[in-house]
This record gives structure tokens, C-alpha cells and sequence, in this order.
């Protein structure tokens, strides 16, 4: 389905469609875009003439339901030039200009981001030839990082319908398809596991299916996101033995299992259930590290768990876990809990 969309001379979006019964035109009132000009009778000033406009915000958002959907993401991104035809306007997208009836000459880099036309505006440096190796990587992090929070019918479509991005972004990147596992990029697999579910939203995983490994973010039912940038000073705790995927047919789309065999350490820490500070939170539950291999923790930092979530009838109960630390800074440690968290971790394999 991807090379349809990437094939095609010009999409035609019913962007504001609810289904494919929707249609492409709407009944509308040009003065929903346009600015319009009033007579003012004011008590206190002479007569005069205002124009009045609705923010350029609110106008140039009315991209729903379609922004949403995962399957179209994929077609978004892939089609070289789009027309939306939405509530408001019909807009044009293409990989050189994002334009619509209200702005026929285009908008600046600058307002497309903010505004939200971000599935070509951030697709178009990942082509260029020209941009640096780093620059490349953080806009394939950012396109999936926008990918999984988008919705689907189907939650075993979560590969799936990201196939066709991955085949172009891996183009792009100069990467050969096996360094593709189930969503992460093998070349910074390290950096890549470092992920976390997305704080504002529910993102769990969906029971009693299989999507992808525990490890990989297409595994999550909502969006994820992970910090590009990894200290220089420093060095990972973590050594990559081998990379086993059960691969459906397609070496880009869905699988039906999946592992990495890590060389590591093992470190046993505390968690407990704590209540922010209504004074300065929202009333909010969340899992507090309280000690680390036996050592109570000065400054503990919350935690996030795929299956337990805290609530208010935990409070202050404790739960024990092992966890693998990945890197570690040049700096000292912090207190006696760091220190024998990485004297005690000895290595062992982690399938």
C-alpha cells in the first residue's frame, strides 16, 4: 500500500471526513476564513470600521479525523503532493510548499511546524542529501515518536501500517532492512531501548493480542517518547550479543517474536506508591524509587511500570524489581545506593 501513496502523482484527502462515505466538499461560509469588515457604534469613541479575523490557529488545525489515523500517516507522508479538502478550505501539501486558500503563496517553516502540518515538514530534511547523520536520526526518532500516537482500528496494524515509512526513512538513513527490528534501528540499539511511555496519556498494552516485543514501542497501545541526547561522558553498561526477530513475511512489517540477548548487570531496587503535593499537582500516583540493592536512596526519582499502575489504594506499599542499568556517567556517585547498585551488578546473559 505504501508504494501507491509514494507512486502517485497527487492525493486527494477527505480530510475531514468521518468515513469513506464522507465525501471531499462541505458547505461553507467564506467568512469562517476571511477576514471580515464591521461597522463599530461605540458609547465612549466615534463610529468606525473594525476588521475582524479569526485566529490563524484555530483555522489552519481543521485537519481532524485524518490526522489522527495511523494508516493515513503512513499515506500522508508518503504521497508526494496532497490536496485537504476540510471544513474551512482546501489546502495543498507538497514536499516544497504547504499552502491553502487563505495563504496561496505558502506559509514559513516556522508556521507549518506550529501550526501542525509536521508530517512533511518533517520528512523533507530526512531526503536532503545534505543534512548531517545526527540531524537524519533525531527526524527518524521524531516521525515515530509522532506514528505511535496515532489511532488504529486494528491494534496488530501497528507495524504494519508503518512499513512503508520505515522502507523510505531507511532509504534515506543509507541503512540496510535488517537493521530494522520491530520499530527500533539496530545501528543505536543501546540508545533506542531507552524509551518511555508517553506521561499525558494512556498508553498501555492491549490484552490477550500479540503486536511486538516488550522492548520495542510498537508494543504500546498510545505514543512514546525518548531523549536523543546521551551524555559523551560516560559508558554503557550494556554489551548486544545477538538479535533474534520472528519476522511474518515482510523483514519491515509485523512480527510474531522477538529478543535480545544482552550481556549485563542485574541491580534489585524499592518502588513505592506516593501521592504528589496537591499544592503544587494535580492529585497524582506515581511509583517513587526508595532504595536500590538493600540502600535507602537520598533523592529518589519516580518510575514508570508496563502492568502496575499506581493507585490510591497502594499507597505505600512497596514492590521489589529487577532492573538493568544501561549507562553510566564519569561523575562519582551520588550517595552509597549508586555506588553499590554498579559494584554489585555482575554480568550475566539477559534473553
Amino acid at each position: 500500500m505504501g508504494d501507491v501513496y509514494a507512486n502517485s502523482y497527487v492525493t486527494l484527502a477527505a480530510t475531514t471526513s468521518e468515513n469513506s462515505n464522507g465525501g471531499l466538499l462541505r458547505r461553507r461560509s467564506p467568512l469562517s476564513i476571511w477576514p471580515c469588515r464591521v461597522e463599530a457604534k461605540w458609547t465612549c469613541f466615534e463610529p468606525g470600521r473594525l476588521v475582524v479575523s479569526v485566529g490563524r490557529w484555530t483555522r489552519e488545525r481543521d485537519m481532524k479525523p485524518l490526522e489522527d489515523r495511523a494508516w493515513a500517516y503512513q499515506e500522508w507522508l508518503l504521497s508526494k503532493r496532497l490536496i485537504h479538502f476540510s471544513h474551512d478550505q482546501v489546502r495543498w501539501e507538497c514536499y516544497c510548499l504547504v499552502a491553502s486558500q487563505l495563504y496561496p503563496e505558502g506559509r514559513d517553516e516556522y508556521d507549518i511546524a506550529y501550526q501542525g502540518f509536521t508530517a512533511k515538514a518533517t520528512f523533507v530534511p530526512l531526503l536532503n542529501k545534505e543534512r548531517s547523520a545526527y540531524h537524519a536520526y533525531a527526524l527518524w526518532q521524531r516521525i515515530r515518536e509522532e506514528y505511535s500516537a496515532k489511532q488504529l482500528t486494528k491494534a496488530t496494524d501497528k507495524l504494519t501500517a508503518f512499513s512503508g515509512i520505515a522502507r523510505m526513512a531507511l532509504k534515506a538513513l543509507k541503512s540496510a532492512p535488517e537493521d530494522y527490528c520491530a520499530g527500533l534501528w539496530k545501528p543505536m540499539l543501546l540508545t533506542e531501548l531507552l524509551w518511555t511511555r508517553n506521561e499525558d496519556e494512556e498508553s498501555d498494552r492491549p490484552s490477550g493480542i500479540y503486536i511486538a516485543p516488550t522492548w520495542s514501542w510498537a508494543s504500546l497501545n498510545g505514543g512514546f517518547w525518548r531523549t536523543l541526547e546521551v551524555s559523551k561522558e560516560g559508558h554503557w553498561l550494556v554489551d548486544v550479543i545477538k538479535t533474534r526477530i520472528q519476522y511474518v513475511d515482510d523483514i519491515l512489517g509485523p512480527v510474531n517474536g522477538g529478543c535480545h540477548v544482552l550481556r549485563c548487570g542485574l541491580g534489585l531496587v524499592t518502588l513505592t506508591v506516593v501521592e504528589e503535593d496537591p499544592k503544587y499537582f494535580s492529585t497524582k500516583f506515581y511509583w517513587k524509587l526508595t532504595q536500590i540493592n538493600g540502600v535507602s536512596v537520598q533523592h529518589g526519582s519516580s518510575a514508570y511500570l508496563d502492568y502496575y499502575k499506581p493507585e490510591k489504594a497502594n499507597l505505600a506499599c512497596n514492590m521489589e524489581c529487577y532492573f538493568m542499568p544501561m549507562r553510566k556517567n564519569q561523575k562519582p556517585p551520588s550517595d552509597l545506593a549508586e555506588e553499590r547498585l554498579y559494584q554489585k551488578a555482575t554480568p550475566t546473559a539477559l534473553d
